[in-house]
């Protein structure tokens, strides 16, 4: 299990359901990532309303701060009863999968897929990096994290009455830096990957500040004491169009 858990008869969905509905609260350690990755998408965005797909909602943390910032932004899950409640809050959301969305051909500006692919079969992967290349406009990003180089091990469960063995959070995978790109690559020419911990200064004592930047620091060099991420920005080749444009 240390490299993957390949089972093709795993159902995550209750996992997912009893994150989102019962824990909420326990996405609030994503927060940090998650506003590196707003920021990030607001630093590239060419309007001040881009197009905006965010697969996974979480407690819809992201959801609502895209909102605020004016985007057109859609969740997309496949628990129907989180997306509900994101919905009664005027946010878009959709029922689906990642391995088939249920949207248009080039329709979105980025897409961001934050701690998803570790979730996901290799095949589930493949899919699904295909197909939000499928929808992404010519030029548009893709951008998420997985996890460094987890120890699938460490959070390896063994089910009391079936004896059926598991990953706590349903991991699938473990990500080198290596082996991210790769997989990127085989949908986008054009592929960063950066690896970090993401940590939060906002509130913090002067103490608590150094702390954070020790565990950054940690997390850049990709020691697992600081949890560390992989995180990526990766582009879709621009339409031949746009190519002749800016070369005129």
């Amino acid at each position: 299990m240390a490299e993957s858990t390949e089972t093709s008869d795993f159902d995550q969905s209750r996992i997912w359901s009893h994150a989102q509905n019962v824990r909420p609260e326990s996405f609030e350690p994503a927060v940090p990532r998650l506003r590196h990755l707003l920021r990030q998408v607001g630093r590239l965005a060419k309007s001040s309303s881009p197009a905006v797909l965010n697969i996974g909602l979480g407690n819809g943390y992201f959801e609502r701060e895209a909102k605020r910032l004016g985007w057109d932004i859609v969740s997309l899950d496949p628990d129907s009863e989180a997306l509900e409640r994101i919905a009664s809050e005027g946010i878009r959301a959709v029922c689906g999968r990642i391995e088939q969305l249920p949207f248009a051909d080039e329709c979105f500006d980025f897409v961001v897929a934050s701690e998803v692919l570790e979730h996901l079969t290799e095949n589930q992967r493949q899919l699904g990096v295909a197909e939000i290349a499928r929808i992404l406009k010519p030029g548009g990003r893709l951008l998420g994290s997985v996890p460094y180089r987890e120890d699938l091990r460490l959070r390896e469960c063994l089910c009391p009455k079936c004896g059926f063995q598991f990953h706590q959070f349903g991991h699938h995978a473990t990500f080198s830096r290596e082996k991210m790109t790769d997989e990127l690559a085989a949908c986008f020419p054009d592929v960063q990957v950066r690896r970090t911990a993401f940590v939060d200064f906002r509130g913090r004592s002067f103490g608590g500040r150094v702390k954070s930047m020790i565990r950054l620091v940690f997390g850049k060099a990709g020691q697992q004491i600081a949890d560390p991420k992989l995180w990526w920005i990766a582009t879709k080749r621009p339409s031949e169009s746009n190519t002749k444009t800016s070369v005129d």
